[in-house]
């Protein structure tokens, strides 16, 4: 092994690749802890829509949903 050249990058270059690299790889290790989450609330939902428990009110003009217990809607 020892007779095989091979080629380094100088280190400037390469601390120059790296500092392009870590905002890449942190935005990349961000989105993979909020798909977890995302997937985590996924996950505990929609078992609960599917089967009635919850459901889901959106008002016309608003952005914001509420999801709460369906036993409060049957009453009126």
């Amino acid at each position: 092994m020892s007779s095989y050249k091979t080629d380094v990058a100088p280190n400037i270059l390469v601390k120059e690749y790296y500092s392009l690299l870590k905002p890449i790889q942190e935005k990349v290790q961000k989105n993979l802890k909020e798909n977890q989450t995302l997937t985590e609330l996924r996950d505990w939902l929609l078992p609960m829509l599917m089967n009635g428990q919850m459901r889901v009110m959106a008002n016309v003009g608003d952005v914001r949903m509420a999801a709460e217990p369906e036993s409060k809607y049957k009453s009126r």
